[in-house]
């Protein structure tokens, strides 16, 4: 059971969660997260993995993604992404908050 709940936050590179050092400003921040949560939340009651977590460890775990990635995300990057309408350029940032966000919750929710 622990290898899967590892596996199913690793494979949670499906969502639009981005990663990088600078972040966004303040004022900016709220918004996002709030725009980020309902679509992670539909995107994790719909994922085959996510029928090992519980409704409260997926919003957990959203919470966790929209406020990593609030963190690091830029403008810029956001601009490019929508600009380009290329999500795999941000492929590596959602491996990072993937793997942040599992570092933080797995110990967590792992039965001790």
């Amino acid at each position: 059971m622990n290898k899967i709940l590892f596996l199913i936050l690793s494979v949670f590179s499906v969502f639009p969660l981005l990663v990088q050092a600078e972040g966004l400003p303040e004022a900016d921040k709220t918004t996002y997260i709030r725009n980020f949560l309902p679509s992670c939340l539909v995107a994790q009651r719909t994922d085959s993995f996510s029928k090992y977590l519980s409704e409260e460890q997926r919003e957990e775990y959203c919470e966790c993604s929209a406020s990593r990635s609030a963190e690091t995300v830029t403008l810029e990057e956001l601009g490019t992404m929508i600009k380009t309408q290329n999500k795999e350029i941000l492929r590596p940032h959602l491996t990072a908050v993937a793997s942040y966000c599992g570092d933080k919750l797995m110990p967590k929710w792992l039965p001790k």
